[in-house]
């Protein structure tokens, strides 16, 4: 039987201190550029988190109109789509926070290049999301590069913005997507977690897993309540 989102877990991985490994195979690339698209493209969310308010709907859907048309134009409007640097990026951030949500009831939200307000420079984290519990809000940073395995890039970015405290400027724009006050008033406590999200070119489990425990800032975020390295087979 195909699968319908194009790809599955193959990996999952307790980690030294509180760290997870996930390994996501990317099992046919044609419906996986397809079904990411139409995921990223999908407005419905604003509806759904700005149902009670009309002028809220409005002015989303204002912010929103010229990031889906760049994401179109990026995935070629849905027809055969291709992986460069323009949808790598996008195809890791939504792989990995569709994975967590769909397969272990992690909340959904959409990515962060949806609603964030742009700045000059990097805005802060990719997604968003929120453990099962509903304890830990969790900010991830996705990282593509081509024919390589990505872990170095992502830690470090983490690392920079947990210097910067992005995550906690992340807060004010995140609040209204939250499933309550529990996650957010957790971050602001220093209880929180990060994904590190990062393409792989193939790789053994056993070589990505050393080199990012091995990382300079793996110690760091391991010791958050929760940090989740997810290596997606592009």
């Amino acid at each position: 039987m195909q699968n319908p989102r194009g790809f599955d877990v193959i990996t999952y991985q307790q980690l030294p201190n509180n760290g997870l490994y996930i390994r996501v195979q990317v099992t046919d690339q044609t419906v996986t550029l397809q079904n990411v698209y139409q995921s990223l493209i999908n407005d419905s969310w604003i509806n759904r988190f700005f149902a009670q308010c009309d002028w809220m709907q409005t002015s989303v859907t204002a912010r929103v109109t010229p990031t889906i048309q760049q994401i179109a134009s990026d995935f070629n409007n849905g027809a055969n789509p291709t992986i460069n640097s323009d949808t790598g990026e996008k195809l890791v951030s939504e792989i990995s926070r569709r994975t967590l949500v769909e397969d272990y009831n992690y909340w959904d939200m959409p990515i962060a290049e949806l609603f964030k307000q742009k700045k000059d420079g990097n805005p802060g984290f990719d997604f968003h999301t929120v453990t099962s519990d509903g304890i830990l809000l969790m900010f991830g940073e996705a990282k593509y590069v081509a024919n390589t395995t990505a872990y170095n890039s992502a830690l470090n970015q983490i690392g920079e913005f947990i210097d910067a405290r992005k995550d906690m400027m992340d807060l004010f724009e995140i609040e209204r997507f939250m499933p309550s006050q529990t996650p957010l008033n957790n971050a602001n406590n220093n209880i929180k977690g990060y994904v590190a999200a990062f393409s792989t070119n193939g790789a053994a489990d056993n070589y990505i897993i050393s080199k990012v425990i091995g990382h300079k800032n793996y110690c760091m975020l391991s010791h958050y309540p929760l940090f989740i390295a997810i290596a997606v087979d592009l």
